[in-house]
């Protein structure tokens, strides 16, 4: 009896269990199946070859062409590629939160006629856009619509944040292309006066100084810096007349050499506490860079030196 028993209690508990299982994955299949309808477009970020983004007037403009990327209006420049993958990868993904109304009677009330940003794309041969318009006043979450249809939905805002992208946000702002690593020689000029350092078996040594003590972690702390930092913003595009800027006669110059190429920086005059112009070699932009990759370059001779702290006597 008591064998019996504990066998018909282990088969209620084993078609308990199975039941649940199946109720369990019916429920995540409608999960998904519900989630699926809910994705705004049907292709995939490697599908896209072109992204248009226009707000107040402006239209940004970056494309694909022959397997590269950059932006191809107002101007051509090269892009960011950290900004593009999160353009691309929230795009293709991007699901609306709910349906605020299949056929509204008038758009303007949702801050979609006319809209405040539309995000345009190409993906293979499909072509759409999303508009954007308020943000809800009781939702973390704007009013957008697709396409030319009129149905208005609700976009969760980070969405939106991670699309609306302005020129700066989206050009690639990186002063060298260079890596520390490969840089072999490194030229510091201030006021007329150059320092030509080279790296030999990892030591830095001073050119016509070499038996000068260099401090050797200054040296690859103003490297690292230098290599690292990015354009704050794009002050002219093509300047005619340098002087406004400092850069006729610049206050200092970094130029870095490796693997059979040169790249240099050039300082001008501080644009503001925080910055000051600068020019790539080569490149015809003034661009404003931060403050403290002019502050720490070293003055004199001396600011290269390592000293070494003197044993108290005994």
């Amino acid at each position: 009896m008591t064998y019996r028993s504990t066998f018909i209690y282990l088969l209620v508990v084993i078609l308990f269990l199975g039941f649940y299982l199946f109720e369990t994955r019916r429920e995540k299949k409608q999960e998904h199946a519900e989630e699926a309808t809910k994705t705004l477009f049907p292709f995939q970020p490697e599908e896209l070859t072109r992204i248009a983004f226009l707000k107040d007037d402006l239209e940004i403009v970056v494309e694909k062409s022959d397997g590269e990327w950059e932006i191809t209006a107002p101007l051509h420049a090269p892009i960011d590629p950290f900004a593009l993958s999160r353009v691309k990868n929230t795009l293709g993904a991007l699901q609306y939160l709910r349906i605020i109304s299949k056929d509204p009677e008038d758009l303007s009330e949702f801050g979609l006629d006319p809209p405040s940003f539309v995000l345009s794309y190409r993906a293979g041969d499909e072509e759409d856009s999303l508009a954007f318009g308020h943000k809800s006043p009781v939702e973390d979450g704007f009013y957008a619509r697709k396409g030319t249809g009129k149905t208005v939905y609700l976009i969760w805002r980070p969405d939106k944040d991670d699309l609306e992208k302005t020129l700066l946000d989206l050009r690639n702002k990186g002063l060298f292309t260079i890596g520390s690593d490969q840089v072999e020689r490194l030229v510091i000029e201030r006021s007329g006066r150059p320092w030509t350092l080279h790296r030999i078996e990892g030591k830095w040594l001073l050119l016509g100084h070499e038996n000068v003590p260099i401090n050797q972690e200054k040296i690859d702390d103003i490297l690292s810096i230098t290599l690292m930092a990015e354009a704050l913003s794009f002050v002219q595009e093509e300047a005619d007349d340098l002087a406004p800027y400092g850069l006729d006669s610049p206050e200092a110059r970094v130029e870095v050499s490796g693997d059979d190429r040169t790249e240099e920086i050039l300082y001008g005059a501080h644009s503001e506490e925080s910055a000051v112009y600068a020019m790539i070699g080569g490149k015809p932009q003034v661009l404003m860079v931060p403050n403290r990759l002019l502050v720490d370059l070293p003055e004199t001779m001396e600011d290269l030196k390592t000293y070494e702290k003197r044993k108290p006597e005994p």
